[in-house]
């Protein structure tokens, strides 16, 4: 139920994004990483039990980024999240 809009555990994971950007960068770093790897293994568990096992050769994808492009997503996902999260929390004047 992690992350769906619609459940109690979204808005908590809200409220400690929230508190987590008050209490220092830190905190905010370690918390979107696990939120970003609870995302993708709920991901990759419902499509296990919904869509099973893939008997069939995947073809091949290449997603080896390099360094330099790993570190400008990463970059601008961190930044996105942190103004998303700063705007938020500004109170309505």
């Amino acid at each position: 139920m992690m992350g769906l809009p619609i459940a109690c555990t979204f808005l908590g994971e809200d409220i400690l994004l929230k508190y987590a950007v008050l209490g220092g960068w830190e905190y905010w770093v370690v918390f979107n990483w696990v939120y970003v790897l609870n995302g993708i293994i709920l991901i990759r568990l419902y499509c296990r039990i919904f869509l099973g096992v893939r008997d069939a050769e995947m073809r091949e994808v290449n997603l080896d980024y390099s360094p330099v492009q790993a570190f400008v997503r990463l970059g601008i996902f961190i930044v996105g999240n942190w103004l998303a999260f700063y705007l938020t929390s500004m109170p309505l004047s």
